[in-house]
Protein backbone atom coordinates (compact mmCIF):
# COMPACT_ATOMS: atom_id res chain seq x y z
CA UNK A 1 0.00 0.00 0.00
CA UNK A 2 1.31 3.46 -0.90
CA UNK A 3 2.08 5.75 2.00
CA UNK A 4 -0.23 8.73 2.26
CA UNK A 5 1.15 12.32 2.51
CA UNK A 6 0.55 12.31 6.26
CA UNK A 7 2.96 9.32 6.56
CA UNK A 8 5.82 11.35 5.11
CA UNK A 9 5.02 14.15 7.57
CA UNK A 10 5.20 11.67 10.46
CA UNK A 11 8.55 10.26 9.31
CA UNK A 12 10.12 13.68 8.78
CA UNK A 13 8.88 14.97 12.15
CA UNK A 14 10.26 11.86 13.85
CA UNK A 15 13.66 12.30 12.17
CA UNK A 16 13.71 15.98 13.15
CA UNK A 17 12.85 15.11 16.74
CA UNK A 18 15.63 12.52 16.95
CA UNK A 19 18.21 14.90 15.40
CA UNK A 20 17.37 17.51 18.02
CA UNK A 21 18.34 15.02 20.71
CA UNK A 22 14.90 13.77 21.59
CA UNK A 23 14.27 10.27 22.86
CA UNK A 24 12.89 7.47 20.74
CA UNK A 25 9.73 7.15 22.88
CA UNK A 26 8.94 10.84 22.50
CA UNK A 27 9.47 10.54 18.74
CA UNK A 28 6.92 7.73 18.59
CA UNK A 29 4.29 9.87 20.29
CA UNK A 30 5.01 12.66 17.80
CA UNK A 31 4.56 10.23 14.92
CA UNK A 32 1.08 9.24 16.14
CA UNK A 33 -0.27 12.73 15.44
CA UNK A 34 -2.32 12.87 12.25
CA UNK A 35 -2.91 15.60 9.73
CA UNK A 36 -6.50 16.17 8.67
CA UNK A 37 -7.42 13.84 5.84
CA UNK A 38 -8.27 15.44 2.50
CA UNK A 39 -11.22 13.85 0.77
CA UNK A 40 -10.57 14.09 -2.98
CA UNK A 41 -14.22 13.46 -3.86
CA UNK A 42 -15.29 16.32 -1.62
CA UNK A 43 -12.70 18.60 -3.24
CA UNK A 44 -13.91 17.58 -6.70
CA UNK A 45 -17.51 18.32 -5.70
CA UNK A 46 -16.53 21.74 -4.35
CA UNK A 47 -14.61 22.55 -7.54
CA UNK A 48 -17.59 21.48 -9.66
CA UNK A 49 -19.90 23.67 -7.61
CA UNK A 50 -17.49 26.63 -7.90
CA UNK A 51 -17.49 26.26 -11.69
CA UNK A 52 -21.26 26.00 -11.76
CA UNK A 53 -21.65 29.15 -9.66
CA UNK A 54 -19.22 31.01 -11.94
CA UNK A 55 -21.21 29.92 -15.00
CA UNK A 56 -24.49 31.02 -13.41
CA UNK A 57 -22.98 34.42 -12.62
CA UNK A 58 -21.89 34.83 -16.25
CA UNK A 59 -25.37 33.89 -17.46
CA UNK A 60 -27.03 36.28 -15.00
CA UNK A 61 -24.87 39.14 -16.29
CA UNK A 62 -26.09 38.68 -19.89
CA UNK A 63 -28.43 41.30 -21.31
CA UNK A 64 -31.90 39.79 -21.77
CA UNK A 65 -34.54 40.62 -24.37
CA UNK A 66 -38.22 39.85 -24.36
CA UNK A 67 -39.24 36.96 -26.58
CA UNK A 68 -41.85 39.12 -28.32
CA UNK A 69 -39.15 41.65 -29.27
CA UNK A 70 -36.87 38.90 -30.60
CA UNK A 71 -39.72 37.46 -32.69
CA UNK A 72 -40.51 40.87 -34.15
CA UNK A 73 -36.84 41.46 -35.04
CA UNK A 74 -36.60 38.03 -36.68
CA UNK A 75 -39.80 38.63 -38.68
CA UNK A 76 -38.48 41.95 -39.97
CA UNK A 77 -35.15 40.37 -40.96
CA UNK A 78 -36.87 37.57 -42.89
CA UNK A 79 -39.13 40.01 -44.74
CA UNK A 80 -36.18 42.28 -45.66
CA UNK A 81 -34.15 39.38 -47.05
CA UNK A 82 -36.96 37.41 -48.69
CA UNK A 83 -35.97 38.57 -52.18
CA UNK A 84 -32.49 37.01 -51.80
CA UNK A 85 -33.63 33.77 -50.14
CA UNK A 86 -33.14 30.82 -52.52
CA UNK A 87 -35.55 28.69 -50.51
CA UNK A 88 -38.38 31.13 -51.16
CA UNK A 89 -37.66 32.22 -54.74
CA UNK A 90 -35.78 29.19 -56.06
CA UNK A 91 -32.43 28.79 -57.76
CA UNK A 92 -32.06 29.60 -61.45
CA UNK A 93 -31.24 26.55 -63.56
CA UNK A 94 -28.01 28.03 -64.87
CA UNK A 95 -26.67 28.56 -61.31
CA UNK A 96 -27.92 25.32 -59.78
CA UNK A 97 -24.92 23.05 -59.02
CA UNK A 98 -27.27 20.10 -58.37
CA UNK A 99 -29.13 20.28 -61.67
CA UNK A 100 -29.22 16.96 -63.45
CA UNK A 101 -27.21 16.84 -66.61
CA UNK A 102 -29.35 15.92 -69.57
CA UNK A 103 -27.88 13.73 -72.15
CA UNK A 104 -25.22 11.23 -71.59
CA UNK A 105 -22.46 9.22 -73.05
CA UNK A 106 -23.15 6.85 -75.85
CA UNK A 107 -20.83 3.89 -76.16
CA UNK A 108 -20.86 2.07 -79.43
Amino acid sequence: MDPCPSDSWRVSSQEKHLKEGGKQDEAVTVSKKRLPAVNMEEMAEKERLRKEVAQLRREAALERMKVSQCCEDLREYVLQNAANDPLLKGVPDDKNPYKEIKGGCVIS
